[in-house]
């Protein structure tokens, strides 16, 4: 496994000839496991960094179903502040190149644990939103999507059944949805050429068993990433080390 560090937006010739540009052009079924770190250049803060938004908030008063009940106001006031940065957001270079990619490759689905709804914007189609949309409810008693108007701003609103409206995102100790990784897993098990890891550090589980399942596949997995992941260097064939938007576009200039 190499490991290889972006400087001045020019990637080592060692990495841009040969074998690993070959893998990139060759491969058929593409899988890209994204987090927050793909959309800082959109100027969207990552969640875990030492900057991040839980550096300033505590993710059990807003991230959790008991948290949401104990603080409602302050939870719902958190999500729509997020709201309001999200639907400001525009795509940036490293989400427009995955938009090309997914019309390069014969078979392509992005993995995201974000849930800022970028990808889509960006023109992707095969994305599985495996931690929830920012711009989607449901009720927090019975989990049943409630559509909402685009501007809440007197209080939280209310079910038919009573009770209290919440995003629709995975909350801390809460399962992913079961139809969604599925599809992902399907997508792995038909057999997967090539997998990105973009701006995670593989932290949160059981997302980060998706790159883990593709290297298992055999897949040849490659790490995009500021800092170093989580992820076992036995898992991840090359690490490229800088900003997804410029990392993605000295492969993609190999590539086109």
């Amino acid at each position: 496994m190499e490991d290889t560090q972006l400087t001045i937006s020019i990637l080592e010739p060692s990495v841009c000839k040969g074998d690993y540009i070959d893998r990139i052009k060759q491969a058929k079924s593409v899988l890209c496991f994204t987090g927050s770190g793909i959309s800082a250049d959109s100027g969207l803060q990552t969640f875990r960094d030492a900057k991040g938004i839980w550096s300033n908030f505590n993710p059990l008063t807003l991230a959790t179903k008991n948290g949401y009940l104990r603080n409602p106001e302050k939870a719902w006031k958190f999500y729509q502040e997020r709201k309001k940065e999200y639907d400001c957001a525009e795509p940036n270079l490293a989400h427009n190149i995955l938009a090309e990619m997914e019309k390069y490759y014969d078979k392509f689905i992005i993995a995201t644990q974000n849930i800022d709804g970028l990808h889509q914007k960006a023109g992707n189609r095969n994305v599985v939103e495996l931690h929830g949309n920012y711009n989607k409810y449901k009720c927090l008693k019975e989990d049943k999507p409630i559509k909402l108007e685009d501007n809440i701003n007197n209080g939280i609103p209310r079910c038919e059944c009573g009770s209290m409206i919440r995003p629709d995102v995975v909350f801390f100790n809460e399962k992913l949805d079961e139809k969604k990784f599925r599809k992902v897993y399907d997508f792995i098990y038909k057999g997967v050429d090539l997998c990105f890891i973009i701006g995670t550090k593989g932290i949160v589980a059981p997302a980060n068993e998706i790159p883990i399942m593709t290297h298992y596949k055999g897949a040849f997995t490659i790490d995009i990433n500021p800092e170093k992941s989580l992820f076992n260097d036995k898992l991840v064939d090359l690490r490229l080390k800088g900003k997804a938007s410029e990392v993605l576009n000295e492969i993609w200039k190999q590539i086109e």
